[in-house]
């Protein structure tokens, strides 16, 4: 986990030079892996991406004023979601055409997700260990 707040912070910082009103909307996709370079199964594997992604979006999110998470995996994997979240092949969202597109957007200093001023970069990366 320390190495992908490492590198998103890092990201955070060369992009608020190039735009310090620069807003982020994170989000952990829903759909699963479908193959994995481990010795786990793939759904073990799926399950600890979900999870090391989610609790990084929530650090990113605590630490940043700029941060904010969208819960596109709560909804779909909620159990009160319907059945037929995926295609037959567990994949791929009904009629997308095999289509996935990720949703990692900066925000307009306008954007409603706003909180106020940024908090101490550096203050965050010690947090981190």
């Amino acid at each position: 986990m320390a190495e992908i707040l490492e590198d998103f912070t890092a990201l955070e910082d060369m992009l608020a030079e190039i735009n310090p009103d620069l807003r982020w909307l994170l989000t952990v996709s829903p759909v699963p892996l479908a193959a994995t370079a481990t010795g786990d199964h793939v759904l073990t594997a799926t399950m600890r991406s979900k999870a090391v992604l989610r609790v990084v979006c929530d650090l990113l999110r605590d630490s940043s004023e700029r941060i904010e998470y969208f819960p596109s995996f709560e909804l779909v994997m909620s159990p009160a979601h319907p059945s037929g979240a995926f295609a037959r092949d567990l994949q791929r969202a009904p009629g997308s055409g095999g289509r996935h597109h990720g949703l990692f957007l900066a925000l307009p200093r306008a954007s409603p997700l706003v909180r106020g001023d940024n908090t101490d970069r550096d203050a965050r990366r010690r947090s981190w260990g």
